[in-house]
């Protein structure tokens, strides 16, 4: 036995293919269908492709009759059967002759209606003549309905409503697209042109727009699929679309309630407008082909007027239109820039570049015009496919390959600033992120014209230095603070190049010495420079020396910091800021140390130590760089606290280490003086308060 779960899953299959046969045969029974006045219920591809009415023999007679003649006849025909029922009455007697007149009249009137009513038919079906049998349409004029109307004296729209009606429906369904396919722009043209012809009231024709709504929406419930829903859904939106575009905004108000005929909310209705009027507009505008041609965009501005579609949506439209055109530019300059080839040539990038410059400057051109469509300005990849963060790097390298176009002449012009600031924009790079590639870029060719101009002499035979370099700066548009940063970035560079054997031989000295005059390099500046190339390999040396210690220092380590510093010709003022610095820390290891032994004893052999090591190391160091200094040179150490930035708090490091210098000479002193009289106790060391 099957299980209840699949029983109800076969049965539910065996339903829906039953229901999509019934759709299927109830849609070939509508396509063939046609009632018995000829009107069709379904749908046919078009009007033209249905067959005219044929007339038979009394119609043709009553159509050909004058009205004249129709009325004549009709007066003899009363006339003959009144008399024909005067005679019959006569056997009767007077009274028998007056009801076989009456009889006989009434027969007449009988025969006359149904002669008018044969006759109004025949108009119905001159009418439905006009627009079938192979006639199109379209082409179908009012005054074509009138005629007919006139000529069987008759108002059509109230006596053969009905039959407009059907006529109507026809051609809506004949005219809208199914399913997925999307409208063409000139289907409410046509269907409010048809309606004019055809003369039908406006209520009578906004029942038909409801009822085409009717049969779409009982599409779902007949197919119950969601691709049946989807199209249902798509094909009511742009019967919305299209009864808007036939009546207007205000008759559609009154004329046709979607809210309350179809449980729809007014935002869907906006929603199905205002979709299918933007899918038109997008669709007329690759129509026409986004070009700035004035021509082109006021008939984009009608176009979007008559769709009645928003100026922002409208904006949006056209704006995504000229980002997929930038698009293709940035792709094409994209392709020439990664080429792969021997000689780096970017010509081809640069014009495709300079094209979408072009094509975006010529739209901002037109901004402000109401008679041009809405949205025009700037081109812009913002919220495209370059609009990521993996495509930033293509958009840098073709703002770079830009900029260095711009520079290879060895200037910056006023309008290549503009057209980079317009790059820039279009490609939607930020401001730091253009200003970054532009000082790279521009700091590149600076070095290179330098390097030029160097090498050329060209800077030495300037009269004036400065003048040269400042002009430089003004061609290329480019900071003096950041080519003074440059000029100093140079000096470095090679002052760190001849110090790579760790001499600096005359030649080098001359060379340094031109390099500074030739950039205008500020004293300061090069001993900055001095202090941080040279000075490691001088400090380096220091810590060498006295790494020994106190008892292996001499002379060999004096000569060999002596000679160090001719070498590599450090000034003296330096250096001895140099070895200010390195005994500063050296000293104040010393001291850390005696605040961290466990009693005052070791506390003072610690600074003891650093007495020794003052005397002994520091001193002589000192004394040659400056010979006029007393043996007992710790007082020109300059001791601050390495992290400190307040002057109080230096002031009081200085102060103590002064005070704990002088309590350990002191105390060196007193035992020396003790070991002379035999006395070997030590004495301990008497520290205040402030210098715990």
């Amino acid at each position: 036995m099957r299980p209840a779960t699949v029983a109800r899953g076969n049965h539910a299959g065996w339903n829906a293919r039953r229901k999509r046969k019934e759709h299927s045969k109830r849609k070939e029974n509508r396509t063939q269908d046609v009632k018995s006045n000829g009107v069709p219920t379904a749908v046919p591809k078009s009007l033209s492709q249905l067959p005219a009415k044929e007339l038979d023999g009394i119609e043709q007679a009553l159509a050909g009759t004058p009205q004249v003649a129709r009325y004549s006849g009709y007066a003899v025909l009363a006339a003959a059967c009144l008399m024909a029922g005067s005679k019959a009455g006569k056997n009767a007697g007077q009274v028998g002759a007056v009801a076989g007149g009456a009889v006989a009249t009434a027969a007449a009137a009988a025969g006359i209606k149904t002669a008018e009513d044969k006759r109004k038919g025949v108009a119905a079906k001159e009418v439905y003549n006009l627009f079938v049998g192979g006639n199109n349409p379209e082409t179908v004029r009012r005054e074509q309905v009138d005629a007919i109307g006139a000529k069987f004296d008759v108002n059509l729209s109230q006596a053969f409503g009905g039959e407009l009606k059907q006529i109507y429906d026809f051609y809506i369904t004949s005219v809208m697209p199914e399913g997925d396919r999307t409208l063409v722009g000139d289907e409410g043209d046509k269907v409010a042109a048809f309606r004019e012809a055809l003369g039908i009231e406006d209520r009578d024709a906004a029942d038909v727009h409801l009822e085409i709504g009717r049969r779409i929406f009982r599409k779902r419930f007949e197919l119950a699929s969601k691709t049946a829903e989807l199209e249902q859904r798509r094909e009511f939106q742009k019967l919305i679309f299209v009864s808007q575009q036939v009546f207007g905004d205000a008759k559609a108000r009154f004329l046709l309630p979607w809210k309350r005929v179809f449980n729809i909310t007014d935002a869907q209705v906006t929603v199905a407008i205002r979709e299918n009027a933007n899918m038109l507009y997008r669709n007329k505008l690759k129509g026409l082909g986004l070009e700035p041609d004035r021509e082109k965009l006021t008939i984009l501005r009608e176009y979007q007027l008559s769709l009645g579609l928003a100026d922002d949506v409208a904006a949006e439209s056209l704006k995504e239109m000229m980002r997929k055109q930038a698009e293709s530019y940035v792709s094409t300059a994209l392709e020439d820039a990664k080429q792969r080839t021997r000689a780096r040539d970017n010509t081809r990038c640069v014009a495709t570049l300079r094209q979408l410059l072009e094509y975006s400057s010529k739209f901002v051109q037109l901004m402000g015009d109401p008679s041009l469509a809405v949205g025009l300005g700037p081109a812009s990849l913002h919220g495209g496919d370059f609009d990521q963060d993996s495509r930033r790097g293509d958009l840098k390298l073709l703002y770079t390959v830009f900029l260095e176009s711009c520079l290879e002449d060895g200037e910056l012009r006023e309008s290549e600033e503009v057209e980079l600031e317009q790059l820039k924009v279009i490609l939607g790079l930020g401001n730091k992120e253009a200003e970054k590639i532009r000082l790279e870029t521009t700091t590149k060719a600076y070095r290179n014209q330098l390097r030029q101009a160097v090498t050329s002499k060209e800077l030495d035979a300037a009269p004036s230095k400065a003048a040269w370099l400042q002009a430089l700066c003004q061609k290329l548009r480019f900071p003096p603070e950041t080519a003074a940063q440059v000029h100093e970035d140079i000096f470095r560079q090679r002052l760190s190049t001849s110090l790579e054997d760790e001499k600096l031989t005359e030649e080098e000295k001359e060379t340094l010495n031109r390099l500074r005059i030739l950039l205008c390099i500020p004293e300061d500046v090069v001993n900055s420079c001095m202090k941080e190339v040279a000075g490691k390999i001088y400090q380096a040396t220091i810590v060498e020396s006295m790494s020994v210690g106190i008892d292996a220092f001499s002379k060999r380590q004096r000569d060999m910091v002596r000679q160090k510093r001719a070498d590599i010709g450090l000034p003296e003022d330096i250096a001895f800021e140099i070895l200010n610095d390195t005994t500063r820390k050296l000293f104040l290891g010393f001291i850390t140390r005696s605040r961290n032994m466990p009693n005052r004893l070791e506390a003072a052999k610690e600074l003891k130590k650093l007495v020794f090591f003052s005397n002994i190391v520091v001193a002589p160091l000192v004394q040659d760089l400056k010979p006029g200094q007393p043996e007992d040179a710790t007082a020109n150490i300059d001791v601050q606290a390495a992290d400190s930035t307040n002057s109080d708090v230096a002031s009081n490091a200085q102060d103590e280490l002064n005070q704990i210098m002088e309590e350990a000479k002191k105390i060196t002193a007193e035992e020396e003086a003790a070991e002379e009289e035999g006395d070997v106790q030590p004495r301990t060391l008497q520290k205040n308060s402030n210098s715990c």
